[in-house]
């Protein structure tokens, strides 16, 4: 039980993050936090000896566990698929 410690202490300290930044309704603001916990948990993984490519993992397992608006969800989807 001792791994799903930091899944849990990020999941307790980005809902209301994402809450907060949801009800501002910037979508920029929600794009910049993104790319933050996906880079800041890839820098963390890599200096633990690990791949950045686990850290990316567990970001995206970390933000889903947030409850953000579909319509910004749908409107970045559209951007991926563009690139």
């Amino acid at each position: 039980m001792d791994e799903c410690k930091p899944l849990a202490v990020g999941r307790i300290m980005l809902r209301p993050i994402y809450n907060r930044i949801a009800k501002l309704g910037k979508a920029e603001l929600l794009t910049a936090t993104t790319l933050f916990v996906a880079l800041g948990t890839s820098l963390l993984t890599q200096s633990l000896g690990l791949s950045m490519a686990l850290g990316a993992f567990l970001a995206g397992l970390l933000l889903a566990e947030t409850v953000t608006p579909a319509a910004y969800w749908e409107e970045h989807v559209i951007q991926r698929n563009a690139l």
